[in-house]
């Protein structure tokens, strides 16, 4: 696991937080909720070249890592890892299969939304409800304070500044010694 973290200090356009990560850390990080998780592995000979955890509640079940080396995206081991995880859930009789957001704030154009249309994902909608307990409640949920900042920006310029961040980890990625 930790050799696939370390395999880019940048993914999908930001830093990969569990890049350079020590072996505890990386340990600590996939021991929680081991009494009712699975890990899939994608193997290519005797390398692991991705996996997923899932976590699982009484009818659904969550992916909460699902990567693979990028180096074998051409093996497709993501796709396959899916089909393992709906398989096993199927066994399981868990019903639904979830996959982080479906969206994730205002992003335009998404390639992983477009991944998970394409592997049959949808997205489901549920009411949010807010109540003001206080007057300092009120006060924040007249101003929107519970919106995340994306969720207040107009979408052209978050399309933008998703660009520029992407850009601007490239340049910082690329200057960076190689070990």
């Amino acid at each position: 696991i930790k050799e696939i973290y370390d395999e880019a200090p940048v993914r999908r356009g930001k830093p990969f937080w569990h890049y350079n990560k020590t072996f505890s850390e990386v340990k600590a990080d996939n021991a929680s909720f081991l009494e009712r998780s699975d890990f899939i592995g994608a193997y290519l000979g005797e390398e692991l070249i991705g996996f997923d955890k899932i976590i699982y509640t009484d009818c659904w079940a969550a992916q909460i890592q699902l990567i693979s080396k990028l180096k074998y995206r051409d093996k497709c081991p993501i796709n396959a890892l899916l089909a393992e995880a709906v398989k096993v859930c199927a066994e399981k009789e868990i019903r639904f299969l979830t996959y982080g957001s479906y969206i994730y704030g205002k992003k335009g154009a998404d390639p992983l939304t477009d991944f998970k249309k394409r592997n049959g994902f949808k997205k489901i909608d549920y009411p949010k409800y807010y109540v003001s307990l206080t007057l300092k409640g009120r006060i924040a949920l007249k101003f929107g304070f519970h919106k995340s900042l994306l969720e207040t920006l107009p979408t052209v310029f978050v399309d933008i500044l998703l660009k520029m961040r992407t850009k601007y980890y490239q340049l910082i990625s690329s200057r960076e010694p190689r070990a």
